[in-house]
């Protein structure tokens, strides 16, 4: 919604449906439900900054897995370095809870600093590369809720409406209510886009 010729707001609202693949996975079924508000001021044409706040309900098919929910609010920042490059940044705070699924268990709620940093630059011709470092609340693979530390690194060329774009990524993940136990994840992404019908308008 742009408010004025500088000031821009958005309102989000999103629903999807995630399905195992087979009885392994039927305790990640689940429908979330997820909306989010961002306000948006450019003081100069190189640089935007803002706030935003974002929350967020699961609700999972298994009675095995407590209901997530969570919620953050952030401030934000985008400047423009160069015709080729620039830098985005975003500092908040997020909470996540997820629900007992039974008498005798008990619910996990973990809170912390969240946010993000973010460097982007055209180095060729339609080839972009990115990194950027992630900090986020989000729920635990199988209970918990978890506070994970991302690392990016992506190299991406685009052509038109067609895209190849090369990924990796290193998570360190700390896990609530697991006494302090966490992990790592280390995964490259390799994503093809291909347009199979050419635009009739």
């Amino acid at each position: 919604i742009l408010l004025t010729r500088d000031v821009n707001m958005a309102l989000t609202f999103s629903r999807f449906v995630e399905l195992g693949v087979s009885d392994a996975f039927a305790n990640q079924e689940q429908t979330t439900y997820k909306a989010g508000a961002a306000y948006e001021y450019q003081l100069t044409p190189l640089f935007v900054t803002g706030a935003r706040a974002g929350y967020q309900d699961g609700e999972y098919a298994s009675a095995s897995r407590g209901n997530y929910s969570s919620y953050n609010y952030e401030a934000f920042a985008m400047a423009e370095l160069s015709p080729a490059s620039k830098v985005t940044a975003a500092l908040g705070y997020g909470v996540g809870t997820a629900a007992a699924t039974n008498a005798s268990s008990r619910s996990i709620e973990a809170g912390s600093i969240v946010g993000m940093a973010s460097f982007e630059s055209e180095f060729w011709k339609d080839a972009v590369f990115q990194t950027s470092y992630t900090r986020m609340i989000r729920p635990g693979f199988s209970y918990g809720v978890e506070t994970a530390d991302a690392l990016k690194a992506m190299v991406k060329w685009t052509d038109r409406a067609a895209s190849i774009s090369l990924s990796s990524e290193l998570d360190t993940v700390a896990v609530a209510g697991s006494d302090g136990i966490g992990y790592k994840d280390w995964f490259s992404t390799l994503q093809i886009v291909y347009p199979l019908a050419s635009d009739f308008m």
